[in-house]
């Protein structure tokens, strides 16, 4: 029987696939416009991105969107509403963004998206009760629409209303499967954040039985059962799902962290291997090199060294050119785990080599380590000084040029860095709390404060 509880099961059985796309207009319950009529649409946001770029005084705007509306059928009216709402929420005049998405909704009531978005501004600003509001206007219009729907329960759950969050999740007793899984995903989810572990189970055994198709279902209850201590079993669940769906990825990562869970160390590697061999030959080409990183990486817990230099072989061979420098990197943190000191260096020039010009700082971040590993403080900090210069952007970069100054004894040194990190990164927590963790350190805090 289906579930009671937060996620109430619909009664009809579903189909046996899910439904083949179609208009996604049509399918949230928008009017499909005609190609003339997408054309024009699309002249008219070009046109208005191109005059927001550029700038200029607020009055060309209003005699802007007249001369469009003239043009643009009266079907297409509310969409230009709700770019005209975007638009005044990007300047910050949120006044003018509200009165453009009321009139959007009150065009085309049945679309979902000007609630949405609506919904989703006052959410930003701090109005959850007008949030609640719009929401709940917006489902009255539209009260099988999947975002919406979504958007409403996750926005009660996070006020604390968990009732009336099942109650929406209630509506979807009529609803055949394949069109409300994911809510009914999301309410096993919330049963599950609120400990309701029973109610969660049966509804995702409702879901696995009913929408096996799905790879996400299958994917979050392994996750659920892994959570609450039930590894097994998530393996057990993983396998099945594999033999359902054998070309969704994520399963496959699931499972190779599942079996080193859950496998004893005598069966591990072999159980692992064959695991792997299998995915390779079923996931998609772009997926496999990642397949073969994580089990490199599962020999390197194991403590075979040669075995994790072999899967970096394989993954090397399946992985595209723009991407290798990845497992270059991570190769030398394998040899670097067991003292291998040389290759590791070589593989830190391969991948400084062909690393793209704006990760480069973090290969450099990866060679100043490998440098104070080897007690050469000061290449590190040459290295450290060039990745902040390449990748300004990095953070790391900052927070271990601060790190390099506190294991050598450097805390006067290690200030300065902290501050003129803060300088750059005015918001990381972890420069700050490096910053105030070494303040007591030094005499008085000495020379000029911190960044305000």
């Amino acid at each position: 029987r289906p579930p009671r509880a937060a996620a109430t099961a619909p009664r009809e059985p579903p189909s046996a696939a899910p439904p083949a796309s179609g208009d996604p207009s049509r399918a949230r319950g928008e009017p499909a416009m005609s190609p003339q009529s997408r054309l024009v649409y699309k002249e008219f946001c070009a046109v208005l991105r191109c005059r927001e770029v550029q700038g200029g005084e607020r009055g060309w705007l209003q005699d802007f969107v007249t001369r469009c509306m003239e043009q643009l059928p009266p079907s297409v009216h509310w969409r230009v509403h709700l770019e005209l709402a975007d638009l005044s929420k990007r300047e910050q005049r949120f006044g003018d963004a509200r009165a453009a998405y009321e009139m959007a909704a009150v065009l085309q009531p049945g679309a979902a998206q000007p609630w949405l978005e609506y919904a989703k501004m006052e959410e930003e600003r701090g109005h959850f009760r007008r949030c609640q509001r719009i929401l709940a206007a917006g489902l009255e219009h539209c009260p099988t629409n999947e975002s919406l729907l979504l958007k409403a329960v996750k926005h009660h759950e996070r006020l604390g209303d968990l009732g009336a969050a099942r109650a929406l999740l209630g509506r979807l007793s009529s609803v055949s499967v394949d069109r409300a899984w994911r809510a009914l995903l999301e309410g096993a989810l919330l049963e599950a954040r609120t400990a309701n572990l029973s109610t969660a189970r049966r509804v995702f055994k409702f879901l696995l039985h009913h929408a096996p198709w799905c790879g996400p279902i299958w994917y979050e209850a392994c996750r659920f059962e892994q959570r609450f201590e039930r590894a097994r079993h998530a393996l057990q669940l993983a396998e099945a799902g594999l033999a359902q769906l054998p070309r969704y990825g994520p399963l496959w990562f699931t499972a190779l962290r599942l079996v080193e869970c859950c496998v004893e160390p005598p069966a591990l590697l072999a159980r692992a291997r064959a695991l792997v061999v299998r995915g390779a030959r079923s996931i998609s080409k772009d997926l496999v090199w990642k397949l073969w990183l994580e089990y490199a990486r599962l020999e390197e817990r194991a403590g075979s060294l040669a075995a994790a230099r072999a899967a970096y072989v394989r993954a090397v061979r399946s992985c595209p050119g723009n991407l290798r420098w990845k497992l270059w990197l991570g190769g030398a943190r394998t040899e670097v785990a067991y003292a291998e000191m040389g290759t590791a260096q070589q593989l830190l020039d391969r991948a400084m080599l062909e690393a793209p010009a704006k990760v480069r700082g973090a290969v450099r971040l990866e060679c100043a380590r490998l440098a104070e590993l080897g007690g050469d403080a000061a290449a590190a900090r040459r290295e450290l000084k060039a990745a902040r210069k390449e990748s300004p952007h990095e953070w790391k970069a900052y927070l271990e040029a601060v790190l390099v100054e506190i294991r050598a004894g450097e805390q006067a040194r290690a200030v300065r860095e902290a501050r003129r990190a803060l300088r750059v990164h005015t918001a990381t927590g972890r420069l700050w709390a490096a910053l105030i963790a070494l303040r007591p350190r030094v005499d008085g805090g000495g020379g000029e404060g911190a960044p305000e």
